[in-house]
């Protein structure tokens, strides 16, 4: 299991603006660390319903410590931790660090 190292996993990453829609009903961020990456999408894109799923418990309590509903889930062993559908599911630096994605 990686370590927390606070200052990565803390990033917010707006550098994915241009290929979002203008407006999001809903995201689902998996891997994404304190969760700054969602409070972004709210505040920027109005993003109405904002979940996480995070394999670090501390970077999950981070984020919940922000009023985020991010749950501590290995998503290759459980799966998303969410019933409903997503306009969007991010994966962002996730991809190349799961077995069989």
């Amino acid at each position: 299991m990686p370590t927390f190292d606070p200052a990565y996993y803390a990033n917010a990453r707006r550098e994915i603006e241009p290929l979002l829609p203008s407006t999001i009903d809903s995201v689902l961020e998996i891997g994404g660390g304190e969760g700054n990456t969602l409070l972004w999408l709210r505040g920027s894109k109005a993003a109405a319903v904002c979940r996480g799923v995070e394999l670090l418990r501390e970077a999950a309590d981070r984020a919940k410590l922000k009023g985020l509903d991010v749950r501590v889930a290995d998503v290759e062993r459980e799966g998303a931790p969410f019933a409903e559908q997503f306009q969007i599911v991010l994966c962002l630096d996730v991809l190349e660090h799961l077995r069989d994605p």
